[in-house]
């Protein structure tokens, strides 16, 4: 019941909010009646609960408790599992050293070192990094901004180092010593102006003995 929270907008109640981008429509709200009274006495009803950043109160856990996958929305994160690098192979997705999986896991017919971490939310990690190795991602933002790159590390040893690279962007991260190989912490780079759209990304390992998650 509160107007603030939503943007006025005809429309059956309950549907869907749609804004349509190149190659698909994306939900931009939806719609739910509220009746409240404004300050003139006059009752106003069928406003929208937005899912963007102007939202006072989110309803994207609603929406997942519904069954709803939620992609890139506006002010959550970007997860990109190290072990998801792009396919392609040696010199195309991935660059390394040895021509074994030497964790022999979840893709154990490269020769990417993965294994299973203790990290918090399970899953893999990258590990074995040595010298000039590289991992290649992309992932697409829906809104052009300024955005924060962290990356999840552990090692043994203070002072190696991770160059990351968005198209053209580059900065080069030094690790901490963390404690531990699965011992994994949040290492951040200087914020990054990107566009709207798909971006490319390198994780450069310049000195490699670094776990990645």
């Amino acid at each position: 019941n509160d107007p603030t929270a939503a943007s006025l907008c005809p429309g059956d109640s309950g549907g869907p909010l749609y804004r349509e981008s190149s190659t698909e429509l994306l939900t931009t709200g939806i719609n739910a009646y509220y009746t409240f009274e404004d300050g003139n006495g006059v009752s106003q009803t069928n406003w929208h609960t937005r899912v963007d950043g102007s939202s006072r109160y989110s309803v994207l856990s609603w929406l997942r408790s519904l069954g709803v996958t939620v992609k890139n929305a506006p002010g959550e994160p970007i997860t990109l599992q190290a072990e998801d690098y792009l396919p392609g192979g040696q010199n195309v997705g991935y660059s390394d050293t040895d021509v074994a999986n030497t964790g022999g896991l979840y893709r154990p017919s490269e020769r990417v070192d993965i294994q299973a971490t203790t990290d918090t939310g399970g899953g893999y990690n990258v590990g074995w990094t040595a010298a000039n190795e590289w991992l290649k991602y992309t992932f697409s933002l829906n809104a052009a901004g300024t955005y924060k790159p962290e990356l999840r590390v552990a090692t043994t040893t203070a002072n190696q180092r991770i160059r990351l690279e968005v198209d053209a962007q580059s900065t080069v991260i030094t690790l901490p010593n963390t404690g531990g190989w699965q011992t994994f912490t949040t290492v951040a780079a200087p914020n990054m102006a990107l566009a709207a759209g798909v971006h490319n990304v390198r994780v450069f390992f310049e000195t490699g003995g670094a776990n990645f998650n």
